[in-house]
């Protein structure tokens, strides 16, 4: 059985999780994170609290917008989109 053909395997998680191939992938990860870690100009944080509208705006967006926008979407995708399937 090749893999796009094993609907099966879809259908059940626990197949589905025996098939899968992950990648050890987090030194590279962390690679690529920790330069931009390095570039942070840790005086510069006490600044932050002069900027309270953008930092607001922030919060508000990641805290209050975007988990019920991604909520809304993965309904509406998982719940119609691939019901028929």
């Amino acid at each position: 059985m090749t893999w796009p053909r094993d609907t099966a395997a879809i259908r059940d998680p626990k197949r589905l999780a025996d098939r899968a191939c992950q990648s050890p992938d987090g030194p590279f990860r962390m690679g690529m994170i920790v330069p931009m870690l390095g570039k942070i100009d840790f005086r510069a944080l006490r600044e932050v609290a002069g900027h309270y509208r953008g930092l607001g705006v922030t919060l508000l967006m990641n805290w209050a917008i975007k988990p019920f926008s991604m909520a809304a979407l993965a309904w509406l995708f998982v719940g119609h989109g691939f019901r028929p399937w």
